[in-house]
């Protein structure tokens, strides 16, 4: 496996996003609706990553 850091915006970031939005509505049988600005995941600060085959 190897991990490479992604923006925000990339689709594997985007699946896991809903993955893990998911796991919250299959426990709390809510969405998750807390606002997010993705600009706010731009600063040098903050990071992303995904694992990949290869």
């Amino acid at each position: 496996m190897r991990i490479v850091p992604v923006p925000y915006g990339h689709p594997d970031a985007t699946k896991l996003i809903a993955d893990v939005q998911q796991v919250y509505v299959d426990l709390y049988a809510v969405e998750d609706a807390t606002p997010m600005n993705p600009e706010e995941c731009m600063s040098p600060n903050w990071r992303a990553a995904a694992g990949t085959r290869g």
